[in-house]
């Protein structure tokens, strides 16, 4: 399913990230998307159209028991970084979260 963006547009997807293992992408909706491995917490999520940077609100929530604290960033307008960290600041992978990314009203 590609994106399509208008005033209401939501996306979201499920991020399965088992420790040292590789993420995954699951339980996607709107849009198509794939998850590379930047290194240990990092990870960036690659989506089949462009979102206007200027416009895009994303939000990662963890979804474990753990804690943990979470970053979006948007390098572009098909990207998304998401870095993972322990409540020392480290960077850890086994993460589980849920991703959603809009597009806000201007």
């Amino acid at each position: 399913m590609a994106i399509n963006i208008s005033d209401s547009f939501h996306a979201a997807a499920r991020v399965t990230w088992p420790a040292p293992g590789v993420p995954a992408l699951g339980s996607q909706s709107g849009f198509d998307g794939t998850i590379v491995k930047n290194g240990v917490g990092d990870v960036t999520i690659f989506y089949d159209q462009e979102i206007d940077v200027a416009t895009l609100c994303a939000h990662a929530t963890p979804t474990g028991n753990k804690p943990v604290m979470v970053t979006c960033t948007s390098p572009n307008d098909q990207s998304l970084r998401i870095q993972t960290f322990d409540n020392a600041n480290a960077p850890i992978d086994d993460v589980e979260m849920m991703i959603t990314v809009w597009r806000h009203k201007l």
